[in-house]
Parts: C-alpha cells; structure tokens; sequence
C-alpha cells in the first residue's frame, strides 16, 4: 500500500500525512483496494465566482475519508480532514479574467486515492488590492538606530507574504528580499539615507497577489544646535546633512546672532546678521531662519558643534551624487505640498534631504518668494559683493546655482565636519 502511495499523483505530502493519521500494521495489512467517489457539487462548470468562493464537495468511501486536498490549476491550496467537505477560496489572487480548474483528491484510511473531475470556471479580472502598509509612517525618519520595524495589514488567503527593500524608487538596488508568514519584520539597515519597501501576498496555491503601495523610511540621526533645537540628519554620499533648515539664533561660543528686523537694519548691515521671513518666528511649521554671508563664515560658527555650513564645492559634490543639477533638485526636495503654496513638480526627496521653500531675505529687506522657492546658501563668494547659492523651486526638478550680495538672507543646511 505504501508503493501505491509512492506512485499515486497525490506527492509525498499526502502519503505523509495519510501515515500520520494510520499505523504501520493498518497501512500494511489492510486489504481495501477500493477508491474513494469525489464530486465538486459547488461550484458548477463554467460559473463565474466572486470573492470568496465556497467549494463544497461530496466523498464517499467504503472505509471513510481520510483527508481532502483542493487544488487550482494543479496547485493545492488546501486541504480538508473533517467533515463538511467545504474549502473557502480567496479567489482575489487568480482574478486574471481567465478560466482556472478546480479539482479535488479524497484519500481513504488504506491510501487509497480518488480524484474528481476537472471543473472550470471564470474569475473576472479585478484589480488587485493588495496588504495595506502600516509602520513605519511614510518617509519616516528612523533616527539614532540601524534597525526598523516593517508592519502590513493582513491579506485574506495568505500564507506568507514577500518583502522587498531598495535603495532606490525603481527598485534596481535590492537590500532585501524576504519571505515571511508573519505581518512584521526587522530589518537591519544596508544602505544609507532613504530606503524605499512593499509587500506581496502568496497563497497555498503558490499564487502571488499584487504589490502593495510603495512606502519610504529614513536612516538618520539627530544633532543639537547650541539653543536645544533638534535636527534630523540625512547621510547623501557618506556625508550627514541637516534635513531641516537652521534655525539657531547664537554662534557657538554663545554670542547672539544679531536679529536685524526692520528693513533699514537690514539693508547695508555688514555683521553677521539673521531673520526669521517676514519677522515671524513659525519654526513650529518647519521653517528655520534666514542669515547673511557674514553670519555664515563668521569663525564662532552659527552651525551645531562639529558641523559647518557647506561651501559651494561640498553642495556641488551632492549635486553630482545626485546626477545632476537637471534631476538633484527633485530628489531633494519634500515631497507634497505641506509647504508649497503651488504645486510640486518632480519632488521625490529621495536623498532624504526634504529641502522646503523658505524663501529669501533681499539686501533691501523685504522678503520674497516663501512657498514657491527654496535658497540655500553657502561660505562661497563668487565675487567681492556677493555669494553663490543652490536654489529649488516649485516647477520641475531642477537645482539652481546663482549668485546674490552677501547682505541676502538664505536658508541653511549645515554639514557634519
């Protein structure tokens, strides 16, 4: 009987499972040579079905029925070894808009196997939802650790789901590829910056669902400036950037900076100086303040201890990490339009960076540009009056280089030493 077992369409998982449930002496000395009667009652040929199908099946034996297994296109999905003979389908992961088969195996107590006929039937093509994404939020920062937790929603008829991890949104550099029967898992980092994931389902049936929603995280840190305020870092090239605009109002050793609020103080001030836009302190929604050439290259440092502002060279080097000024600006710039009183074309802020458009400060005082534009300065001069700095807007992907007098106000992203 065993042999029998061996050569039988049913695999080794049902000759195990059958002498799970037998002794060696009924598998051996039983007689029974008869073949169980299995019949797909629901549902009936050439029916379309809906989410979920109900699969009831009628077996007899004249030892009694051992186990049920219920197959798809050849591929078992399940298996039953109790009475009634009903198999809940989660067709969701075969509406294709094609036909598919359904058959079923009975096994009696003697091994004996039985097989129904082939039925087939239509799932309609619907398209695919897919696991829901839950932690981390969406370009979330993970900050001071080299671990995240990754959790997704459940998905009806699942039995293990698959992981993906990539460094970038095309998916071309895979971190992590994993399966698991869990809805969560920790991962520990590989690469820098942002890291881009998704999930798909599997079913018994070695049916693959669709891909969920891509999601976005952050491996960071954190660096306090000399006034208790708390930055989020990004590493871009092997190099940490703040990924939010200074917003200090003293140099390092503890001297203020000086805060030049009216227009005349402004205009033609030839110390290190710094303004919030429009004189209103709105830090709370993300925007830092905005300072002067001198302020930037004075030697007591406005920049956190161990951190600088960038010259021209350094921004010019993550421009090119970033391929260039034609796409740099898109994948440093924050994503949506918290900030952009216009729309956003090309953001991807892939770079973790999450430049926002805070505006400038012009040399006669007044204030231009907040929500359309973003100005980022640097300790370069490009000639005696004035400096160069990297500017993104609102429109498309570009980044900007230009030069402005030195008594402009810019925002500022400084860089660890």
């Amino acid at each position: 009987m065993i042999k029998k077992l061996f050569c039988c369409p049913a695999s080794i998982f049902s000759m195990v499972s059958i002498i799970g449930l037998l002794s060696c002496d009924e598998v051996n000395n039983n007689s029974d040579t008869q073949s169980p009667v299995i019949q797909i009652s629901s549902p009936i040929i050439n029916s379309t079905l809906s989410e979920p199908t109900l699969i009831q099946l009628d077996a007899t034996d004249n030892d009694g029925i051992a186990m049920i297994e219920i197959l798809i296109d050849g591929h078992r999905i399940g298996r039953l070894i109790n009475s009634p003979w009903e198999y809940l389908w989660q067709v969701s992961f075969y509406a294709d808009g094609e036909q598919h088969n359904v058959e079923a195996k009975a096994i009696d107590h003697s091994g004996n196997i039985g097989q129904s006929d082939i039925i087939k039937v239509f799932v309609p093509f619907v398209a695919q939802s897919a696991p829901k994404i839950l932690s981390p939020d969406d370009q979330k920062f993970i900050t001071n650790s080299n671990q995240v937790e990754l959790i997704w929603s459940t998905f009806p008829g699942a039995v293990e789901y698959n992981i993906m991890v990539f460094s970038d949104i095309n998916n071309s550099n895979v971190e992590y590829f994993l399966t698991t029967s869990d809805t969560v898992i920790t991962i520990n980092q590989t690469a820098e910056g942002r890291q881009f994931w998704k999930v798909q389902p599997k079913n018994s049936g070695i049916k693959y669902g669709a891909w969920s929603d891509i999601k976005s995280f952050y491996y960071g840190n954190t660096v306090n400036d000399i006034d208790g305020n708390t930055y989020l870092t990004t590493v871009i090239n092997g190099q940490e950037w703040m990924a939010e605009d200074l917003r200090v109002s003293r140099y390092q050793n503890g001297d203020p900076i000086t805060n030049a609020i009216a227009n005349e103080e402004w205009n033609g001030i030839e110390i290190g100086a710094y303004s919030w836009y429009n004189n209103i302190n709105d830090s709370t929604k993300g925007y830092g303040s905005l300072y002067n050439w001198v302020a930037m290259v004075d030697s007591r440092n406005i920049a956190p201890e161990g951190w600088h502002v960038p010259s021209d060279e350094e921004w010019q080097n993550m421009v090119d990490y970033l391929s260039g000024k034609s796409v740099a600006g898109g994948k440093i710039k924050e994503v949506g339009t918290e900030h952009w009183v216009h729309f956003n074309i090309g953001a991807t802020n892939e770079s973790g960076f999450t430049a926002i458009p805070g505006g400038y400060r012009k040399n006669d005082g007044t204030f231009r540009n907040r929500g359309s534009y973003g100005y980022y300065g640097t300790t370069t001069e490009s000639t005696e009056q004035s400096s160069w700095y990297w500017k993104v807007q609102y429109d498309g992907r570009d980044l900007y280089r230009y030069n402005l007098d030195k008594q402009s106000g810019f925002s500022v992203r400084c860089l660890k030493d």
